[in-house]
């Protein structure tokens, strides 16, 4: 991803790789930002990088790794990028959620540590969230063998 980032302006683009699943984001798409794009596409081929062609998008919206974003533009103009969270994944969030918060003074390590994972995969996209992840890692990375941890610690 070093090399795609060296031939991309950082005024003009943003290349985040998650795993082997890239997203390129052009601040504009005019002349010069299709041709950066070629440009990428084509020390992607000379690398022997193999793409799903399937999955390339042009556009102001993307899926990409589970979270759906959006630009958001105002009088032709765009001001910003909306991020959405499917629907599923936050009703399961709930879900997780709901059974920690009814166990009474004591709650089981594994399902604090399973929410954990998935808040930190939402705090990627939802950096306000970060600080209360880490209340939850914190919580679980204490040294006690319990496999319960009390409601006071999280």
């Amino acid at each position: 991803m070093r090399a795609s980032q060296s031939v991309i302006p950082s005024s003009l683009a943003e290349l985040q790789c998650y795993v082997d699943d890239p997203a390129l984001i052009f601040a504009a798409m005019d002349a010069r930002s299709s041709n950066l794009l070629w440009r990428v596409i084509l020390l992607w081929v000379a690398m022997g990088v193999r793409l799903s062609w399937h999955k390339g998008k042009l556009g102001s919206t993307m899926d990409w790794i589970g979270v759906h974003f959006e630009v958001v533009y105002e009088r032709d103009r765009a001001e910003g990028v909306r991020v959405t969270l499917p629907q599923e994944k936050c009703a399961d969030m709930v879900v997780q959620i709901d059974p920690i918060l009814s166990c009474g003074p004591t709650v089981p390590k594994a399902p604090v540590r399973k929410l954990a994972g998935r808040a930190s995969w939402v705090g990627g996209f939802l950096p306000q969230l970060r600080p209360f992840v880490q209340m939850l890692w914190a919580a679980l990375a204490q040294r006690n063998s319990a496999a319960v941890l009390h409601q006071q610690q999280l």
